[in-house]
């Protein structure tokens, strides 16, 4: 997911996660999981409380972490 520049800071983000938390729910899911390869991203996803589980290298970035987010 991606959110342009000119866009940003309007909420867009935190609606798109959580109607998918909801989507989540609603078919039966109990986690969301997935990639983050900004830094300045990880405090955006722990709104959510999203949970890192593991880091894997990234030409671009240096790492990814992938992160997950209980929707029980």
């Amino acid at each position: 997911m991606a959110i342009r520049k000119d866009h940003k800071g309007k909420g867009i983000g935190t609606r798109l996660i959580e109607t998918l938390i909801q989507r989540a729910r609603k078919e039966g899911y109990t986690k969301i999981c997935f990639a983050v390869k900004k830094e300045d991203l990880v405090n955006f996803y722990k709104k959510f409380d999203a949970k890192p589980f593991r880091e894997l290298p990234c030409e671009e970035s240096g790492r990814l972490i992938l992160y997950y987010i209980s929707v029980k």
